[in-house]
């Protein structure tokens, strides 16, 4: 087993309001600008300083999101209400929230005139990485952005020419909603089959890839009612697939809370292409949001440009290297979080099935004393130092019987 937290914040929110309310709107006041600022690196999140109400203050840059404050700075200043509207997250839970007009804030002297933003009323989860809101793509639509995880710096500029790429390749982002959210097309082996895929790019997601369960669903209807070919009919769903197992649990959060416990299944995967790169040796999860995902992992293989104004992306290897294998390992458990304790969210391996439930909190991993810890501390602390040891002494209290437990696990 490797203990990853893997609690995504998916706060991807799609409007239902009746007229097709959009977030598209607002302005850069600077009608030339190329700036480049430092971020912070969190957990794969990209914090960055944003001057709201005079203050400097700390937000997660977000491609998978629309923008959005909480509570408490929009109660600090004069935000014109626009609408009040049910939204959808990235679990497909609904809930009624406000959308309301930012005058002004500013990004590293870049100012944003009169941009719509969602009011987030339980900033819980933000709280334990100390930012009080979100910069998202409907904010971001009329600019070319690059990412650099390997010096952890952001560009934002308002002609791609100015980056001085010279000969690179280009390749298509489109743009389905009502904020902006990229888009873009990937091709890979997913088992026996050879899939093209429309999956968003969600800079508030640390995971590498995600598959939507409603892609999936729409492959095995396909396979059910025998629409493929023939010599691949008699190959069971798991091997067609690519599948290496499945389970029932809960690891994600998103706007309205932890998603419900739900079948999730795991693909390993070969050839996935990614512009002009190709990673191999990929695990990857189910996820319950309308779309798969890409999220920050592929950053640290790569620079990544988004051009929305001209709708194109553009993607450079560090190393320059064209075949990249990521390696990923078969993790037994995924983490979760119930009532702020450390617990079991998800088991993969059958084997620990008999000893390991859904719900069992987590006491004790080798020496690290998680029940001392606060979630805070938790959510945001690295793991690496477990990398070395091939075994994993995992101490837990079961959520029936309140026994102490100690299983050991393969890392």
């Amino acid at each position: 087993m490797r203990i990853t937290i893997l609690i995504f914040f998916l706060f991807v929110a799609n409007l239902n309001a009746q007229n097709k309310y959009t977030l598209n709107v607002g302005e850069i006041k600077q009608k030339k600008y190329h700036t480049t600022f430092d971020f912070e690196n969190v957990k794969g999140k990209i914090i960055i300083d944003v001057k709201i109400n005079n203050k400097i203050r700390k937000f997660i840059l977000d491609t998978g999101a629309p923008t959005s404050i909480s509570a408490e700075i929009k109660s600090e200043g004069k935000f014109k209400q626009i609408i009040n509207s049910e939204v959808t997250d990235a679990n497909g839970k609904s809930g009624n929230i406000d959308a309301i007009q930012i005058p002004e804030f500013s990004i590293n002297g870049l100012v944003f005139l009169n941009n719509y933003a969602l009011q987030i009323e339980d900033m819980s989860y933000f709280k334990c990485f100390n930012v009080e809101g979100i910069i998202g793509s409907n904010s971001l639509r009329n600019s070319v952005v690059e990412f650099d995880f390997k010096s952890n710096k952001v560009t934002i500029s308002s002609n791609f020419k100015s980056f001085r790429y010279g000969k690179i390749k280009e390749n298509k982002l489109f743009f389905k909603d009502l904020q902006s959210t990229p888009i873009l097309k990937v091709k890979m082996k997913l088992g026996y089959l050879n899939l093209n895929e429309e999956v968003m790019f969600d800079s508030g997601d640390d995971s590498f890839y995600s598959i939507s369960t409603n892609n999936i669903n729409q492959l095995l209807s396909l396979i059910n009612e025998k629409k493929i070919p023939e010599e691949l009919q008699k190959i069971s769903q798991s091997d067609l697939l690519g599948i290496i197992a499945s389970s029932n649990g809960s690891f994600s959060f998103s706007l309205f809370g932890f998603e419900t416990e739900n079948n999730h299944y795991k693909f390993k995967i070969q050839d996935f292409a990614f512009g002009t790169t190709n990673f191999d040796n990929i695990i990857a999860t189910t996820t319950y949001g309308s779309n798969s995902r890409i999220g920050t992992e592929i950053l640290n293989h790569g620079k990544l440009t988004l051009d929305y104004k001209r709708k194109k992306f553009y993607f450079q290897e560090y190393n320059n290297h064209k075949e990249i294998d990521v390696k990923h390992k078969f993790k037994s458990i995924f983490p979760s979080f119930e009532n702020d304790k450390f617990i079991v969210g998800i088991i993969w391996d059958n084997n620990l099935k008999d000893k390991i439930k859904v719900g069992d909190e987590i006491v004790k991993v080798n020496d690290i004393e998680f029940s001392k810890l606060t979630k805070c501390q938790i959510m945001r602390m690295s793991f690496d130092d477990l990398k070395d040891f091939d075994n994993l002494k995992v101490e837990l209290k079961d959520k029936e019987t309140n026994e102490i437990k100690i299983v050991e696990i393969q890392n």
